[in-house]
Parts: C-alpha cells; sequence; structure tokens
C-alpha cells in the first residue's frame, strides 16, 4: 500500500521503558502492519553475520521481515512472551548497509537485533561494533 513507503509523521514511533537489565533492556518500539525501521550499519569488509532479533507478538500473530541487501529473512512471532530468534545470516558488504525491518503483518514489540560474526560467538552489541577487527 501506499503508506507502506512513507514514514509515519502523524504519530510519532513511541520508545516503551520498563527495566535496566543490559541484554533485556525493556525499551522497545512497537509496529503496526506495515511499519518500518532502518538501520545503517558499516562494515569493512565482507561479511556473514548471523542475525538475532528479541521481540514479540504484540496482540495476535505478528510477520516481520528483516532485509540487508538482497538478503531477506522472515519470521512468525505466535508468542506474546519476549524471545530471541535467530532468523539465519546475512551478508554484509563493505561500506554502509540498510537493515530495514517491516511489520509484514500484525502488530509486534521490538527490544533489538543482533549481529554476530559466525565465527566469534561474540554478541555484536557487546561494544564491538560489527565490521571492526575485535583486537
Amino acid at each position: 500500500g501506499q503508506h507502506s513507503r512513507f514514514y509515519r509523521v502523524s504519530n510519532p514511533v513511541f520508545v516503551t521503558y520498563a527495566g535496566t537489565n543490559r541484554w533485556l533492556s525493556w525499551q522497545y518500539i512497537t509496529l503496526g502492519s506495515s511499519e518500518w525501521t532502518r538501520y545503517t550499519i558499516s562494515s569493512d569488509a565482507l561479511r556473514h553475520c548471523q542475525i538475532v532479533a528479541r521481540a514479540r507478538a504484540n496482540s495476535g500473530p505478528a510477520v516481520i521481515e528483516i532485509r540487508i541487501g538482497d538478503d531477506v529473512q522472515t519470521v512468525t512471532l505466535s508468542d506474546q512472551g519476549w524471545n530471541e530468534t535467530n532468523l539465519g545470516t546475512v551478508t554484509l558488504t563493505p561500506g554502509a548497509n540498510q537493515l530495514k525491518c517491516t511489520v509484514k503483518s500484525g502488530v509486534a514489540d521490538l527490544d533489538w537485533i543482533e549481529l554476530t560474526p559466525p565465527e566469534t560467538g561474540q554478541r555484536a552489541a557487546s561494544g564491538v561494533p560489527v565490521g571492526l577487527p575485535a583486537r
């Protein structure tokens, strides 16, 4: 639809706050069907990364799609409890990569999205930016 091409400006996307644990931040956004959020991820080289999202269905099932370049991963959230969902492997190219998370149906709460180089098993959000040497 026409609305999926434009940023929602009539009412802001609120960040909800409900806790302080680092990996369970409880700072999350709620997105409805066809709404999206986008992030730029810089990489200094071609890298393959596991992508994990901490999300939940807000009411009833929700389908989210995460796209980086030509890589598209889709998952159905059927539980209203928070889950860390492995969405598979994506490829980062050298330079700026656009990660777009779109709710295809339903309403979803999104806490965080994590990219982890599979060879390290280290969480990308641990202070070492994806694409930079860990040493």
